[in-house]
């Protein structure tokens, strides 16, 4: 142990009363950081909605936590995340295990490479966490604040907290950054295309014919008249 920390500690919480506080303080440590963000994440949604152009923003199962779908796919596509559960960056499909894994697969083909890139380096796929995420940039820090992992979301989120409900440096910082990103017509480009040729390839693999498979229920647009073959 550090012997200039041990004595700034002894200094610093030099009555019972103090040592008492830093000690709440701590157990309550995970409590505050989720509340700032929370506060931080829904000032960074109400600032992003007013200029959204082609993206829906809302929490992201978690108010702390912040998604983004394009409008005209709706929530149940392939989206981005902010949030769970370091402050992380993600890519994650809305839909389900099938165009999940579909979506899983593109993404090792050459066409989806600058989509990986512009994530980050630190990539997994995993189907049972959050949501069926199938890209994560671990080292997401819009601020810059240089910390590491274990750190980082805590002082981002002492960020957030300072600011309350204003747009402070959070809001800016972490807005500029999403914005580079979701205002990107070539990201938009291959977000559409995954989405696409992920549906199209599992809705092929539910028909043993290979062929999109429709709903049978439904009621014929020109029904043959009765008794006609």
């Amino acid at each position: 142990m550090n012997q200039d920390l041990l004595h700034q500690a002894a200094t610093i919480f030099g009555t019972p009363e103090k040592w008492r506080a830093f000690h709440d303080m701590q157990q309550a440590c995970p409590a505050i950081i989720s509340h700032w963000l929370t506060e931080g994440a829904k000032s960074l949604r109400d600032e992003f909605a007013k200029n959204a152009g082609q993206w829906e923003c809302q929490f992201w199962g978690t108010p702390r936590d912040t998604r983004w779908f394009l409008k005209d796919l709706g929530e149940k596509s392939i989206s981005v995340g902010i949030g769970w559960e370091t402050f992380e960056l993600h890519l994650f499909d809305g839909r389900n295990s099938e165009t999940w894994q579909k979506a899983a697969d593109l993404l090792e083909e050459p066409e989806f490479r600058p989509l990986v890139a512009r994530i980050g380096p630190r990539c997994y796929r995993s189907s049972w966490q959050k949501e069926r995420l199938l890209l994560a940039d671990l080292g997401f820090d819009p601020l810059g604040t240089g910390a590491d992992a274990g750190f980082r979301a805590r002082l981002i989120a002492w960020h957030a907290g300072r600011e309350g409900h204003g747009t402070g440096e959070f809001v800016e910082k972490t807005l500029e950054w999403m914005r580079q990103l979701l205002e990107d017509d070539k990201f938009i480009r291959l977000i559409r295309e995954l989405d696409r040729q992920s549906s199209d390839q599992a809705a092929k693999q539910e028909s043993p014919s290979g062929d999109v498979v429709h709903d049978v229920t439904a009621p014929l647009l020109n029904p043959s008249p009765t008794g006609s073959d």
